[in-house]
Order: structure tokens, then C-alpha cells, then sequence
């Protein structure tokens, strides 16, 4: 799966930055991926038009290893708690949405009512993946869907429900708020969110 645009064939990959790899990796586990692999080929030394991999020609860690050890300590964390969830929706917010992609609404057709507890998804565009975990716990995971580009939007929850957030240095919960709260994303980030009734 490729996240990032692209303005050329697949064999043209843009710049590879902290934001393309994010937007990658929390992509992929929107969708449901149980795991993550790199191309990490050394870089040719034969070519002039390859830019530095992962590895450079030696086979030592490049320039670029760091974005990737940095992306790995958030799936480190992240894992073990989705490993076992299974995802119910996934939907984009924003003007444009990827062609073959559905755009979330606030109100579904029929039986379909993955996307609830959340009521409303305001401010810049991202992609939300509903998930839940053996035991029907609710889970939303919001993608940032710009590689370049900071994002901020509202979460708005049905009375009565709160959202859990996930840090993204520690395996604990550093958010609790309901029914409305402010999300600020990095390029590319994703954030994890345990949605659940309020307490009391």
C-alpha cells in the first residue's frame, strides 16, 4: 500500500521524511495491518539517481535511520494493545478523499453504525479507522493525512461518551476528555483513542 502521492510510476518514490513514513506506517494500521516491513536494501552504489535508503552503499545505518527507529518506538507501543482488533470502518474527512475511499458522515445508512460513538470530525482532513478489541471494546484511530503538514481538528463524541487517548511516548492513557476534544497531529501522525462511556 502506498499512502504518500506519488507524481510518477511506483519505481518513483518521493522524499522520504518522518511525515511520508508516519503517514505509512499509521496508513497501514488503519486498514488493519498486523505488521510493518521495510525495504531496507543497502543503497546502490551503482546509480546515480537513487537517493540514501535506510542503509547506505556499506550496509551502515544512513541519515534516515533515525526516522525510521523513531516511527518503530510509536509501533512498539502501539502494538501489543492492536494487534488483536479488528477494524469495523475506516473513512476519510477533507474536500478531496482518495478515490475509492468512503468520506465519514455523521449519519450512516441502515445497519451500519461503526463510526458511532463519534458524532462529528471538524478541521483539517484525516483518516479514521474504527476498530474494537476482543471484547467489543470501541477504538478510533485518526491518521493526519498531509506528509508535510501539521493538523488540528475537533472530535465530537455522542453525550454521554469520552475518548481515551494514547501517548505517543508512553503505552498509558495522557488524555481523557469527552465530548469534545481538540486533537493536534505532526505530519503524518496517527493517534490512538479507546472510546468508551462516561464515567458516572
Amino acid at each position: 500500500m502506498l499512502a504518500v502521492p506519488h507524481e510518477h510510476s511506483i519505481w518513483f518514490y518521493g522524499p522520504v521524511t518522518e511525515g511520508t513514513v508516519r503517514l505509512e506506517v499509521f496508513t497501514a494500521l488503519a486498514y488493519g495491518a498486523k505488521a510493518i516491513q521495510y525495504f531496507s536494501m543497502p543503497t546502490p552504489a551503482t546509480s546515480p539517481h537513487y537517493e540514501e535508503a535506510i542503509l547506505d552503499a556499506d550496509g551502515c545505518p544512513s541519515a534516515r535511520y533515525d526516522i525510521f527507529r523513531c516511527v518503530n518506538r510509536r509501533l512498539a507501543l502501539l502494538g501489543p494493545r492492536m494487534r488483536e482488533f479488528t477494524v469495523r470502518g475506516v473513512y476519510h474527512t477533507g474536500e478531496c478523499i482518495p478515490s475509492g475511499t468512503r468520506r465519514f458522515r455523521a449519519e450512516r445508512y441502515g445497519s451500519d453504525s461503526s463510526h458511532r460513538p463519534v458524532s462529528q470530525i471538524a478541521g483539517d482532513p484525516v483518516l479514521a479507522s474504527f476498530q474494537t478489541d476482543a471484547t467489543g471494546e470501541r477504538y478510533l484511530l485518526l491518521v493526519n493525512r498531509h506528509p508535510a503538514r501539521a493538523a488540528r481538528i475537533q472530535l465530537t463524541l455522542d453525550d454521554g461518551w469520552q475518548a481515551v487517548r494514547f501517548g505517543a511516548h508512553t503505552a498509558g492513557a495522557v488524555q481523557t476528555a469527552g465530548p469534545r476534544l481538540m486533537v493536534n497531529f505532526e505530519p503524518g501522525d496517527g493517534w490512538l483513542f479507546h472510546l468508551r462511556p462516561a464515567a458516572g
